[in-house]
């Protein structure tokens, strides 16, 4: 007889069919084994994929001619379907030609052979198993008269069948009552299948009962048997321990323990819960053996993947199967459409859960009245606070403001008293010069240098050297007095004569740049509550629910003073009437046309009404920020010349963060990160933000802020050009440039725009070329191209999406940095050699107290003098010690110690007891720490000019090889591209070679140890290229920190070990035993527009992988795993 043995599960209980499966195999090798996957049809490979790892066959319902299946799923969750499908398996199995069949839920396991089973199994009849053989005790556990009552008194999880006429009549019969009545919902009495089921003691006559000596249920009747092992074997009162159903599917049920289901003075207890350990650990073992396979329910979810509702399979459950079947197929969106409609009294004369279905919508809409309720009450509470709260910090700032005022008075006062200084020191240094020249040795060496100085006058001009040279002592005489200044002047003319005077006055090229056509590297100003009026208009056009969000964001997140004005342009009678009710209770003007003129015509009929010092237009499916008002005026405030600025936003063209195109190449909609609020993407911006207001050559009209001055000048939109929408805020950008006026883009704020369509995409494409040939019949191509060219190149536009693309990985470094490391108290110890702007510790420091570390930097009083050039990079605590033995003074107080390079060098042997420290001291230079620069400084704040390019080189003067290519290099360039290249050097320990070069050939020259951050950051602002020939510790740092202001990065190829740099991609690597190979290299860069290009915009995307807190987090997680 052909005897098989099949289980019944979803993807999700694979694990524990795989259990089943393992012991099938071992107990009842002779057995068929099949496994029925109620899942939607899986690809043939994967299913005998499935079949190899199980060593079983695997099924699928619709492979088992299963009458209307598709409906059954829908009507019926996992566990019901089961159930119902469950004689239809049956019957499949009769019809392929299996003689004998056996159902084992999938939550068994076997222990012995089944044979017992198989003998018990009637010819043509039907094996039943009892849930208890006993009578049972009552008590506190899970099993009470209404659990008996509900699940009868047969166990479904373990029943047999042999063909027959009667049983197939049976099966036929089952199968049609669980059509309908296979709910295990609490309002249907008996469980799935039960009650049908039950009822073949009636139908057939041999209908066999097999008391088996194993547990089922659960553990319903341990306490009837005993349980014990045996040398490896379980046993029971009656023998040996044959099956085992962990559970029987019961929620409440399985939230018991298994030492709970019996009493704990019998033995069984501890032999239970040891089997179910051992259940467990298989169970363990198959989940990662059958991982690829599992997965979530595939009848869960509707096809648009939204989960289908218990409440709308019992609402499609209760309708008549003739209306059923209207519904082809029930797993389409549209029907969970469809059930809502069974919401009134009439449908549900009919229905039995129409009642409930609408009882259950009124409730649901009561609850969400009262949250709504509750949720303004806290609104209206909260804003009451913040207003008063607002007062009090108004009155605080104007006190602080009168003490500022006070402050800026006496920097007046010291400022002029400066001013005399440099007055009397210019006439102490005329006075010293006129005795030098009346004197005869100075009036005998310039007769004998004159044809020297005529060469040097011919490649220099004087009047640029003569500048640089004021300029240097102007600077040295600020830091240190005027009186030094003059004092160090003569002591150099001693020594070096007027050439070393002179060698003095080299700046790097960002201080040589015509100051009137760059943007200043700027902190700014403290956002402070505005007093200028702000009319508000936001025209609307039907899309409640963007309506209604716009406006309450409006309310909430905008400071007074402020109007706003209201224009519904023949909106629907929904909109219509809200907008009204909106204006009535805020007291807003409202502008109503009773039929739609478009977006142009109603823009101007509220831009007629302002009288505002701003106007903004706000489309109505925007949602504006926190500070978002605020931080817009301080644009225009410390921009007189701005005439109309636009924030950043998820999908505003050019001003879209943090991508502007899609796949497609279509604008994309940049939906925000799961978990990630509005409120939250704004705070990025603004935290992130250089605030630099790039200016660009067209703004977007979704939230268009125009000066008051500006609109007098240039008038307002041209509707009747513009009149059917499209390109109006274009027509208006082009006369503000024309007249004068400049647009920015407010570079801090952030803007939501849901981009409601208010037209199909063919009439926005058609929209879009009428209003594209339009201004350029108005305007002509040649301006609209260079508008266009000033919007898009624009490299602190792309610097913000390019940090915006990486913020979210950083926040997560950071709060991750935070958990582990919060309350450590560090110190970085810095010596006199650490202290150049290129080095990125003092970026580390900072991003260690962001981390909640107490980070302190330990300096020599020594060296204290240097910080004043570091100043923009100090924004940790400093400790100044005499000495370095006064180091152990503060390491008392510190969890752990950072050495810098150059205090690694010197502190250890300053300091012989530093290494019998309890706290953990690793030396900075030796951890393999990424690169990383400062982000808040290396940031572009102007654009690359054209001709000629800009190189800058940065250079190490101890290593002879580099200086050689250095100078190479600038003889190589200033010979053959002295037109098109204007090469500038940065060196450290600079030696005479380098120096002579650069100044017989009128290149200008800085060093580094006497720049300031700043004015390094200005240094790769202003370079096209940069070749970083620095072989010191801020080697790697100095790339990143010019790819983060956009230069095309040449680097020596062995120097690349762990930088940014990828040859042909983020930058070029050149060989440099030859340098007339590297030199080529340039050369080739400085001829290939688009390749420098490319490697500009890659170097600004990549840069924020490098920001410092990577290598903050690295660093600490290096320092405490060292600790002891």
């Amino acid at each position: 007889m052909k005897r098989t043995v099949f289980t019944l599960c979803t993807a999700n209980e694979l694990p524990s069919a795989g259990v089943l499966f393992q012991s099938l195999k071992k107990h009842e090798p002779d057995s068929d084994r099949v496994l029925i996957l109620v899942e939607r049809n899986w690809p043939t490979e994967r299913r005998e994929a499935l079949e190899q790892a199980l060593a079983c066959k695997v099924l699928q319902p619709a492979t088992m001619d299963i009458p209307e299946f598709t409906r059954l799923a829908f009507q019926y969750d996992a566990c019901e379907l089961k159930a119902a499908i469950k004689p239809h398996a049956v019957r499949a199995l009769f019809r392929q030609g299996h003689e004998s069949v056996l159902f084992l839920d999938p939550q068994s396991k076997i222990f012995g052979s089944l044979q017992a089973a198989w003998d018990a199994l009637p010819p043509a009849g039907m094996l039943l198993m009892p849930f208890a053989t006993e009578p049972l005790p009552f008590g506190d556990g899970i099993l009470s008269s209404d659990t008996i009552a509900r699940r009868g008194q047969f166990n479904f999880g373990c029943v047999g069948f042999s063909g027959g006429p009667r049983v197939k009549s049976f099966l036929e019969w089952w199968t049609q009552a669980l059509d309908r009545h296979a709910s295990y919902h609490p309002q249907a009495y008996f469980y799935g299948d039960q009650f049908h089921g039950q009822m073949a003691c009636s139908f057939l006559d041999d209908a066999h009962v097999w008391r088996h000596t194993g547990f089922h249920g659960g553990s319903w009747n341990a306490a009837t048997l005993k349980l014990e092992r045996t040398t490896g074997d379980w046993t029971t009162r009656d023998g040996a321990l044959s099956l085992f159903q962990f559970h029987s599917g019961d929620a409440a049920e399985q939230r018991v323990a298994p030492s709970a289901n019996v009493d704990a003075s019998m033995a069984i207890a501890p032999a239970l819960a040891e089997l179910f350990a051992d259940y467990a650990s298989d169970y363990s073992d198959c989940s990662t053996a059958l991982a690829e396979f599992t997965g979530e329910y595939s009848y869960a979810h509707y096809e648009d993947g939204k989960a289908i509702d218990g409440m709308e399979r019992l609402v499609f459950l209760s309708l008549h199967a003739a209306e059923q079947r209207q519904y082809a197929n029930p797993f389409s969106p549209d029907t969970r459409k469809r059930l809502g409609t069974y919401t009134q009294v009439d449908d549900a004369a009919w229905s039995p859960s129409g009642l409930l279905w609408q009882l259950w919508q009124s409730r649901k809409q009561r609850e969400e009245l009262e949250t709504q309720h509750r949720i303004a009450t806290d609104v209206a509470d909260a804003n009451l606070q913040a207003e008063v709260e607002r007062y009090r910090l108004l009155d605080d700032q104007y006190r602080e403001r009168e003490n500022d005022v006070k402050i800026l008075r006496q920097d007046i006062r010291s400022l002029q008293a400066d001013v005399k200084s440099v007055q009397k020191a210019y006439e102490d240094s005329r006075q010293y010069i006129d005795m030098l020249q009346g004197s005869t040795s100075y009036k005998l060496g310039r007769l004998l240098t004159s044809p020297l100085r005529f060469a040097r006058e011919s490649i220099v001009p004087a009047g640029r050297r003569g500048i640089a040279v004021l300029r240097h002592f102007r600077e040295y005489g600020r830091v240190n007095g005027w009186g030094a200044a003059l004092r160090a002047a003569v002591s150099i003319m001693g020594r070096e004569g007027l050439k070393g005077v002179a060698r003095r006055g080299h700046i790097p090229a960002a201080s040589t740049a015509d100051s009137t056509t760059r943007a200043s590297r700027r902190k700014p100003t403290t956002l402070l509550p505005h007093t200028e009026s702000v009319d508000i208009i936001v025209c609307v056009h039907n899309a409640l629910d963007d309506v209604r969000n716009c406006l309450a964001a409006v309310l909430r997140n905008t400071a007074p003073p402020y109007q706003l004005i209201l224009v519904d342009d023949g909106s629907k009678p929904e909109t219509r009437d809200f907008v009204k009710e909106f204006a009535d209770s805020q007291g807003v003007p409202l502008i109503r046309n009773e039929e739609a003129k478009g977006y142009t015509l109603a823009a101007n009929q509220g831009l007629r009404t302002t009288s505002g010092d701003f106007v903004i237009l706000l489309n109505s499916d925007t949602i504006v920020t926190p500070g978002w008002l605020e931080r817009m005026l301080r644009c225009f405030r410390e921009n007189p010349k701005v005439g109309a600025a636009g924030p950043l936003s998820n999908t505003a063209s050019w001003q879209s963060v943090p991508r502007i195109f899609d796949d497609s190449g279509d604008w994309n909609d940049n939906p925000l990160p799961e978990g990630v609020s509005i409120d939250d993407m704004a705070a990025q911006v603004a935290m992130l933000s250089a605030c630099q207001y790039p200016r660009v050559g067209f703004l977007n009209g979704f939230c268009y802020m125009i000066r008051r001055e500006t609109m007098d000048e240039v008038g307002i939109f041209d509707e009747e050009t513009f009149g059917r929408g499209f390109g109006e805020e274009d027509d208006f950008s082009l006369r503000a440039r024309a007249a004068g006026w400049e647009l920015a883009v407010v570079d801090d704020t952030y803007v939501f725009h849901a981009q409601s369509r208010s037209y199909s995409s063919e009439r926005r494409l058609k929209l879009t070329k009428l209003a594209g040939e339009a201004l350029s019949k108005k305007h002509g191509d040649p301006l609209i191209l260079e508008g266009v060219h000033l919007t898009r190149q624009n490299p602190v536009l792309a610097a913000a999406r390019a940090r915006l693309m990486h913020c979210w990985a950083l926040q997560d470094v950071r709060r991750t940095a935070m958990e582990q490391y919060e309350g450590k108290r560090v110190l970085l110890a810095m010596a006199g050699s650490d202290l150049h702007p290129a080095n990125p510790s003092f970026a580390l420091a900072r991003t260690l107290t962001e981390m909640g570390v107490d980070a302190r930097i330990a300096l020599l009083k020594s060296d204290a003098i240097s910080l004043d050039r570091l100043a923009p990079q100090l924004d940790v605590p400093v400790e100044f010690l005499e000495n370095w033995p006064m180091l152990s003074q503060v390491l008392q107080y510190s969890d752990g110690v950072f050495l810098d390079a150059g205090a690694a060098a010197i502190v250890p042997r300053a300091m012989p007891e530093l290494a019998d420290h309890a706290a953990p001291i690793i030396n900075l230079s030796t951890v393999s720490l990424p690169p990383h620069y400062d982000a808040r400084l290396y940031t572009p704040i102007n654009r690359k000019g054209s001709a000629p390019l800009n190189l800058l080189i940065m250079v190490d003067g101890t290593d002879a090889s580099y200086v050689q290519l250095a100078i190479d290099a600038i003889k190589a360039l200033r010979g053959s591209n002295s037109d098109d290249t204007a090469p500038r050097v940065i060196a450290g320990n600079a030696p005479a070679a380098l120096i002579n070069s650069c100044d017989q050939l009128g290149v200008p020259w800085a060093d580094l140890e006497k720049i300031s951050a700043e004015m390094l950051a200005d240094a790769f602002d202003a370079a096209q290229l940069f070749l970083n020939l620095d072989s010191g510790p801020a080697a790697r740092s100095a790339s990143v920190q010019a790819m983060a202001c956009g230069v095309a990065v040449v680097a020596p190829r062995e120097a690349n070990a762990g930088q940014a740099i990828i040859d042909n991609e983020t930058g070029l690597l050149i060989d440099t035993v030859d340098s007339a190979v590297g030199i080529e290299s340039l050369r080739r860069l400085i001829k290939d527009a688009a390749l420098r290009q490319r490697l500009q915009e890659s170097s600004l995307a990549v840069a924020p992988k490098y920001a410092p807190e990577h290598a903050a987090a690295q660093a600490l997680s290096v320092l405490f795993a060292s600790a002891p």
